[in-house]
């Protein structure tokens, strides 16, 4: 018995296998559909990096709002709240958005 990669998921299978037993795509060498199932999966991929990207950004923008809040001067707790808010999130943020890149370029 050999492990094969899935073509879709990239996870090993025995080669004596119908079907992936992670994503259920079929081994049986419809190459349409298996095109197909790979472009859904590449939409699906990029979607979800789409909204890390929008968290991400969402944090930044409630670090802004706790630091500003009140227009006075903010407390040592709640100035290192806000800047480790904004640190993770402007982190988060360039990470996607390089992975949706190279996602989109067909690198990763």
């Amino acid at each position: 018995m050999a492990l094969i990669h899935c073509p879709i998921c990239d996870k090993r299978n025995s080669d004596k296998a119908k079907a992936c037993q992670h994503c259920n795509t079929p081994f049986d060498g419809d190459q349409e559909a298996l095109a197909r199932q790979k472009r859904i999966a590449k939409i699906k991929k990029q979607a979800s990096l789409t909204t890390h990207s929008f968290a991400a950004l969402t944090m930044v923008v409630a670090a802004i709002t706790v630091y500003f809040w009140g227009l006075e001067t903010p407390s040592p707790e709640r100035q290192m709240t806000a800047y480790s808010l904004g640190f993770v999130g402007s982190v988060w943020y360039v990470v996607s958005r390089v992975r949706l890149f190279l996602s989109k370029r067909g690198g990763a």
